[in-house]
């Protein structure tokens, strides 16, 4: 197949080629996704696609290529914006990461998805006070995941903020009563300040 790909056929492409993703399967992909690539097709999401193929596969430059380029031909797809983070984390470009998965965020503020990476991102890159600030969004916009509330008490734990910890986990465990990471890191804090 080559040129243009039919609605028809970009479909079938897609669902096969995210079956193959879905089980580790990147060359076959890859190998599936090629002719339609090579031909010029500006189907955004058999762009993303074929990154993925290409950057899991072992050609993790080539693939991310193909994401930035599905990127600009859907830029407002929070999905690709995610997988186009991940693979500049893998490359080691975090601060590149950290545009992509805050324009992520923006798009979808409600799906935690963007934020934790965000957040994973600008601890890596040692830009904790960002860090803070992304998962008090991130507590606001995502109100009934105690995730963030966790985080900002083990970022308060370890600089010593044993009363701020305390507070976050608690808000954790209000939103989440089987939280046992909650619980369980609120008791020690308790056992610390006694």
């Amino acid at each position: 197949m080559s040129g243009p790909v039919s609605a028809a056929d970009a479909a079938r492409l897609r669902d096969e080629a995210s079956r193959l993703i879905r089980a580790g399967r990147h060359a076959e992909c890859w190998a599936l996704l090629a002719p339609a690539i090579e031909g010029g097709s500006d189907d955004a999401v058999l762009w993303n696609l074929a990154g993925l193929a290409r950057y899991h596969g072992g050609a993790p430059e080539a693939g991310l290529a193909m994401i930035e380029r599905a990127v600009r031909l859907a830029p407002d797809n929070a999905g690709m914006l995610g997988n186009l983070g991940h693979a500049l984390v893998g490359l080691d470009r975090i601060d590149d990461a950290i545009r992509a998965y805050r324009r992520a965020a923006e798009l979808q503020p409600s799906d935690p998805n963007p934020w934790r990476s965000l957040a994973a991102a600008l601890r890596k890159a040692g830009r904790e006070d960002e860090r803070r600030a992304c998962l008090a969004a991130y507590a606001s916009a995502c109100p009934s995941d105690p995730w963030p509330q966790i985080r900002l008490g083990i970022v308060a734990e370890r600089e010593n903020r044993l009363d701020e910890a305390a507070i976050h986990y608690t808000l954790a465990i209000e939103r989440d009563r089987d939280s046992t990471d909650a619980w369980n890191r609120l008791g020690v804090i308790r056992g610390r300040q006694d």
